[in-house]
């Protein structure tokens, strides 16, 4: 589990797949705390984590992902590609909802 802050969260069309919608969630690694009480920092290339859900393939993390709003902090939960032996995102859960309003961020 890594704790993240939001980052974007946009919804699509996949043209290619009986035009599925999907979310697209992007995602800010922080840093973690170790045991000597130091912070671990990650590298550049590992802060932006970006994930995705479709209505008919992911109809339960779909629905999630939708709601989340920028700002809030989230757990990410990774499992291994047993074919490629690669992490991805298995599930995004809210841990503090965002204190953002929009005309906070857009405005």
């Amino acid at each position: 589990m890594k704790r993240a802050i939001v980052l974007q969260v946009r919804e699509s069309e996949n043209k290619q797949n009986n035009n599925e919608k999907t979310v697209w969630v992007t995602v800010g690694i922080l840093p973690a705390k170790m045991k000597n009480g130091g912070l671990y920092y990650p590298r550049s290339t590992d802060v932006c984590v970006s994930t995705c859900a479709g209505a008919l393939t992911k109809p339960d993390n779909y629905e999630k992902y939708r709601k989340l709003a920028i700002g809030s902090l989230v757990d990410l939960y990774y499992e291994v590609n047993e074919y490629t032996n690669k992490p991805f995102v298995s599930d995004i859960t809210v841990t503090c909802e965002s204190p953002f309003e929009a005309k906070d961020l857009y405005d």
